[in-house]
């Protein structure tokens, strides 16, 4: 079983914890006070050599919608889009031209919509769902190899439309990697 990974939730006062935790029961019989835990955590592959890139760090703008920064244990910064359309862009400055894995770590919510990321005005990949029940900050994807060129270079996150769950066309961003 794999947890998601959640935490501290911007949305609630004073960012009270998102609601995941790991609760184990351990059985004390005939007189044994003592019980030995072993825990092993994985690590993520896929961020092995990535160069790291804080998204509220970059240079930003929003088209189409508001932007916000949303304090919470890793920044990041927050789109409000009220319709498709609405895009996020970020400056990424690169020494010189060359292909790159592009992987995000973005936010999943209850007002979250889909998304299609852009690189230098071309589509990466399909459209993704960031709607969830409840915040979930999760794992960095890959985007796949992206085209970059010598100095600056624009990746958009640009809003395609909403899960019918979804109670609006948000989205926020923590990590760009390249790797």
């Amino acid at each position: 079983v794999r947890p998601r990974v959640t935490g501290f939730n911007p949305y609630e006062k004073f960012g009270r914890y998102a609601g995941d935790r790991l609760v184990i029961s351990l059985p004390f019989a005939n007189g044994k006070m003592v019980q030995t835990l072993r825990f092993r955590r994985e690590i993520n592959k896929t961020l092995e050599n990535a160069e790291r890139f804080m998204a509220v760090q970059l240079e930003y703008r929003a088209e189409k919608g508001t932007v916000k920064v949303l304090e919470d244990m890793e920044a990041t910064v927050f789109l409000r889009s009220i319709a498709p359309g609405g895009e996020l862009h970020f400056q990424l400055n690169q020494p010189e031209a060359k292909e790159r894995e592009l992987i995000l770590s973005m936010n999943n919510f209850n007002c979250y919509g889909i998304v299609q990321v852009l690189v230098n005005g071309k589509e990466v990949g399909k459209p993704f769902d960031t709607y969830a029940p409840r915040l979930i900050l999760c794992e960095p994807q890959s985007m796949g190899k992206v085209a970059l060129k010598k100095g600056a270079n624009k990746i958009t996150l640009r809003i395609v439309g909403k899960n019918p769950r979804s109670a609006n066309y948000f989205t926020s961003i923590r990590d760009i990697y390249l790797k």
